[in-house]
């Protein structure tokens, strides 16, 4: 990125910061696009650089029991993620009166893996 870009002013994390600083930020940071379910690294391989989901989700995962995939946490627009970007502690989705409406789509198998369960009890507890 070499000049600054819409995307960084619309992230709360770069709002504050003045165009100058957003301009020396995206003259340093490169753009990647990533198709679904590409891989941006793996578990226990070192990583160099942080990241910045500008649009989409990303779904943070390691190997499981079994060969399965446990999901950490889905990452969202505007989160940094890798080296300790991805420790933010950020919720999805806004409270309700009733529970967390969560505004992107996931599936029941992605319930299962955030919350340590089997597809069968997040279906039942879902219905």
């Amino acid at each position: 990125m070499k000049s600054e870009s819409p995307a960084l002013k619309r992230l709360p994390v770069f709002a504050a910061l003045t165009s100058q600083q957003r301009r020396e930020i995206a003259s340093a940071a490169s753009l990647s696009s990533l198709a679904k379910g590409e891989c941006v690294f793996r578990e226990a391989e070192p990583v160099s650089n942080a990241f910045l989901i500008l649009s989409g989700h990303v779904k943070l995962s390691r190997g499981g029991w079994h060969r399965n995939s446990v999901t950490l946490k889905i990452a969202h627009p505007g989160e940094p993620f890798g080296m300790t970007g991805d420790l933010s502690g950020h919720q999805a989705g806004r409270q309700e009166e009733d529970g967390v409406w969560v505004d992107f789509p996931v599936t029941r198998q992605e319930i299962a893996a955030l919350t340590g369960t089997t597809l069968h009890s997040a279906s039942r507890i879902l219905t």
